[in-house]
């Protein structure tokens, strides 16, 4: 219930006790569990010594900027806080560390090698009646989780203090290219110069605050960016697309920058799998997609790209400097031929690359339009069962007012001396049954947008491959000098990845 969610009341978080304490072991299976994991968080929470991707032993850095002109990788990971921090994101760094192994790489992640920083789902038995209904209607969370320190050689927290300092010491010297990994997620915003990565304690680290960071005189070591967060197509403007100096820096985007991405899951599930993880296991597997000779970068983001996950656009900063510059000199695609990217040959269908590109674009419009629709249907649902939800609230307190008060230490006593009354006023009135019927709509919305959802993503890749392959032969031709800045950012893609 994600609109009752934002509206319950904190305090009602003993309701869960009452129920414990009335169900017997049913919750206290879970807590004791998280508490094994807290306690072998805490003995590792003084440890300063770990195994880098290399194997060597190493002392973690006590600030920031030690060791940090050293490096060839810096991988940043986790969520904001605990609850958005889901298993995902820690396999996601596991990945990168191994396709990094051999690589002096530090790992940023959470709050730290000591923290909670790790959401993990648990099968959790259902709680007796009427305790499971009164959790839902007056303590509405998501139960089933446990947090767990990383299982990672984590340097230090993802935390804006970390990634700033550990960036600008790294890049302040040295013409190694420097490869920033990001795994986090990623918050939108109107201009794209806003959209942020969300680092520990919820602290938006922006692309303007990457930007200001990177392209600063303080800053002339190069560097190569993998962006796995939702909205990550915003970071592209690192690479300075209408840049007319030597390129310095170019990315891989798991998305573009108004569009979510895959992954972010508390269950091991194969198809959470999302582009930074694809993209980082090629590169492990020594992957070499274009048969150049050389594993590089590029191969990566054509391996994660071919496998595309279910939300996922994927985008090169030569990608985004391309839409820019054709968009800024007014080039168009329109009747273009079709130039032989790598894409249009590697990661597109036979029947996707004979597709018309007006027919694809015009069929990429149209699943746009049917996603709006999903999403406003599933908002007219969502506020109709957070109107069922307060009227069935204020109908069982009107009868029973003691089921919000989890405070009293007769709150267990009281619920079962109410007995059968009280399960039919959670189950069984007008209330309770559009209560009932109101969720069940909003999970049938749910599921048609995550269906339109899946329909656009692919329809947007295709139509934006194709369209970029005739961007690809007007550009070239119209504005050779400008086309120019594009086969540059496309070398730079093309560089080794670290340790090969």
């Amino acid at each position: 219930m994600v609109g009752a969610m934002r509206d319950a009341p904190r305090r009602l978080v003993v309701v869960a006790l009452a129920a414990a304490a009335a169900a017997g072991p049913v919750l206290r299976a879970v807590d004791e569990r998280t508490a094994d994991v807290g306690e072998a968080a805490s003995q590792g929470a003084g440890q300063r010594t770990r195994t880098d991707g290399g194997g060597d032993r190493a002392t973690a850095p006590s600030d920031p900027a030690t060791g940090a002109a050293e490096l060839d990788a810096l991988v940043i990971g986790g969520g904001g806080e605990p609850d958005g921090s889901e298993l995902e994101l820690e396999r996601d760094a596991a990945s990168w560390m191994q396709a990094l192994a051999g690589t002096r790489t530090r790992l940023l992640f959470g709050g730290g090698a000591g923290s909670r920083s790790v959401r993990e789902a648990v099968r959790v038995p259902p709680r007796p009646a009427p305790f499971d209904a009164l959790s839902a209607l007056f303590l509405p969370r998501p139960w089933g989780s446990r947090f767990r320190a990383p299982r990672l050689p984590v340097d230090g927290p993802a935390t804006y203090g970390w990634v700033d300092g550990t960036l600008g010491a790294a890049l302040a010297d040295g013409t190694r290219p420097l490869l920033v990994v990001v795994l986090t997620h990623g918050g939108p915003a109107d201009d794209p110069l806003d959209v942020h990565a969300l680092l520990w304690g919820n602290d938006p680290w922006t692309v303007r605050d990457a930007l200001d960071l990177v392209s600063s005189e303080a800053s002339p070591r190069p560097s190569r960016w993998v962006v796995g967060a939702c909205h990550g197509g915003a970071f592209a403007a690192l690479a300075e697309p209408e840049g007319r100096g030597p390129v310095r820096r170019c990315g891989f985007h798991a998305t573009s920058w108004d569009r979510l991405a895959s992954g972010c899951a508390a269950e091991l599930e194969d198809g959470t799998r999302g582009y930074a993880a694809r993209f980082a296991e090629a590169l492990a597997a020594g992957r070499d997609l274009d048969a150049d000779g050389v594993v590089t970068l590029e191969d990566g983001h054509l391996a994660a790209a071919r496998q595309r996950a279910p939300f996922d656009v994927p985008l090169r900063s030569s990608d985004h400097a391309l839409e820019v510059l054709a968009a800024a000199l007014g080039v168009e695609a329109d009747g273009e031929a079709l130039a032989q990217s790598a894409d249009l040959r590697l990661v597109l269908s036979a029947a996707d690359r004979a597709r018309p590109p007006d027919a694809a674009r015009l069929e990429a419009d149209e699943a746009r339009e049917a996603l709006e629709h999903a999403l406003e249907a599933l908002a007219d649902a969502e506020v109709v069962r957070d109107g069922a939800f307060h009227t069935q609230r204020v109908a069982v307190l009107g009868r029973y007012p003691f089921a919000e008060d989890a405070y009293d230490p007769r709150y267990a006593d009281a619920v079962r001396a109410a007995g059968a009354g009280l399960r039919a006023a959670l189950d069984a009135t007008p209330e309770a049954v559009a209560l009932q019927e109101a969720e069940a709509e909003v999970e049938r919305a749910a599921a048609r947008v995550d269906e339109a959802r899946l329909a656009e993503a692919r329809a947007a890749f295709v139509a934006a491959v194709l369209t970029r392959a005739q961007l690809e032969t007007a550009l070239a031709r119209a504005q050779p000098a400008a086309f120019a800045r594009v086969e540059a950012l496309r070398r730079c893609e093309r560089s080794p990845a670290p340790g090969r």
